[in-house]
């Protein structure tokens, strides 16, 4: 049977409910009243929001959202405290009633020094939650015909048949009834998370990192105006124009954003760090540039050299597992920071050429000396004697290992000199008696030469 309209009426329930039997013709959703869709006007929305705030002291902060949900009609549902960044963070979980929902956001938004953040979002069940009513109600209806069915079997077979479908319905009747109580529990009462943050560590460490923005903006606003007075063509003076255009919007941003937390550090009390003066925000590119570039070039040539000590290191056979891991740790960090200042190189250098800046060429000599470490002393001039030196020196060795071997075939075969010394005189004797012709036998003479021809 089609739903009733969501603007219907609910239909009055009877005393006495029975599903339809098999074969009737009525549907036992039809004949259910729990099946009727909810009004239009009995809407279940779930409310959750998340906010961060700087406080100025957590613990009455706490105390505070304790009291306010208590007197909403809610409750506490978890506060846990935790780091971000080497700073505190406590986060109170709330759970108040929707009728009370936006008066609670506003208590939290007064009682904050300042709102770092919020996220609201609304779910609106009324459907899913109606859903599940008449998909319980279906089963209940099914699972209490199988267990009139049961009552009527009569083999063993139909009661194990019939017994195994009655409990699986019972099964998902359980599942469903868990949905909806959790979608109950969650449109029932509003969640609130608020993550609450001490002002005065907080706005320090933002208020420091705004300003150092803050002078890279300026700083790349007089480069991109240095590259404006400098442009040759009208391309690059757009693009310059360009570049200037975009630091002076970020220089103004960001001074807006030091203007706010120095007023949300006046109304918490907290002392901000010292601003330098202004005119050291406003570095010449001609001269920082070339500074920062040295100091990139020293920083890159200390890291491959820590990078070369930690991998010699690790060709050592003599280290524990524990030293082993510790020093591959070592050899990542060491690695990324390579390609950090690698990457920073870069950057200064694509700066430099796009504002006509000349860079100083450092050589090995001046880094090591900057570095202030003696151990990698500059090398030597080639010398034309050098080539005579090292193939003297390679004569000497191999002569020298060629006089240990002769040594060491005498050592190993000395045994065998006092048998060669007796044997030698008797081979001699014997090769010479084999020479000399034997006593009685007349000694051979050489063929007659041959006689030349008779002439006439």
């Amino acid at each position: 049977a089609p739903a009733k309209p969501a603007g219907a009426p609910a239909a009055p329930a009877p005393a006495q409910s029975a599903p339809a039997p098999s074969g009737s013709g009525q549907s036992a959703e039809g004949s259910n009243p729990a099946l009727v869709r909810a009004p239009a006007d009995d809407r279940r929305i779930i409310y959750t929001t998340e906010i961060s705030l700087l406080v100025k002291s957590v613990t009455e902060a706490v105390a505070t959202l304790t009291n306010l949900a208590t007197g909403s009609g809610g409750f506490v549902a978890g506060v846990e405290s935790k780091e971000e960044q080497n700073l505190p963070v406590t986060v109170v979980k709330l759970r108040v009633p929707p009728a009370r929902y936006d008066a609670t956001i506003a208590e939290l938004r007064r009682m904050a020094v300042e709102v770092k953040s919020e996220k609201a979002t609304t779910q609106d069940i009324t459907e899913e939650f109606a859903d599940v009513q008449t998909q319980i109600a279906s089963l209940e209806a099914t699972h209490k015909q199988l267990l009139e069915i049961l009552t009527q079997a009569k083999t063993v077979e139909d009661i194990i048949r019939i017994n195994e479908r009655a409990n699986s319905v019972k099964l998902q009747i359980d599942r469903l009834k868990g949905r909806l109580s959790f979608l109950e529990r969650q449109s029932d009462l509003a969640t609130i998370t608020a993550f609450l943050r001490p002002a005065e560590g907080w706005l320090a460490r933002d208020y420091s990192a705004q300003r150092s923005s803050l002078r890279k903006a300026e700083a790349n606003k007089a480069a991109a105006e240095l590259a404006l007075q400098r442009a040759k063509t009208p391309e690059e003076a757009n693009a310059a124009r360009d570049r200037l255009s975009e630091s002076t919007l970020e220089v103004e941003r960001l001074s807006a954003r030091l203007k706010e937390i120095e007023a949300a550090a006046k109304r918490a009390e907290v002392e901000l760090p010292q601003a330098p003066p202004e005119a050291a925000s406003l570095v010449n590119p001609a001269q920082q540039l070339p500074e920062e570039y040295i100091k990139a070039r020293v920083e890159l040539r200390k890291a491959e050299r820590s990078q070369d000590r930690i991998t010699k290191e690790l060709r050592r056979t003599d280290l524990s597992p524990e030293q082993q891991t510790e020093l591959r740790n070592q050899l990542r960090a060491s690695i990324l920071e390579v390609q950090r200042l690698q990457a920073q190189v870069r950057n200064l250098t694509e700066r430099a050429q796009q504002l006509a800046i000349t860079l100083p060429a450092l050589t090995p000599e001046q880094e090591a000396a900057l570095i202030g470490d003696p151990a990698e002393p500059a090398p030597a001039p080639p010398s034309v004697w050098r080539p005579v030196r090292l193939a003297w020196e390679q004569s000497l060795t191999f002569l020298s290992t060629l006089g240990v071997g002769l040594l060491v075939l005498v050592a190993f075969f000395w045994w065998l000199i006092l048998p060669l010394a007796i044997a030698i005189p008797f081979v001699y004797r014997f090769v010479a008696n084999r020479r000399r012709p034997r006593v009685g036998q007349p000694p051979v003479s050489p063929p007659p030469a041959s006689q030349p021809a008779a002439t006439a």
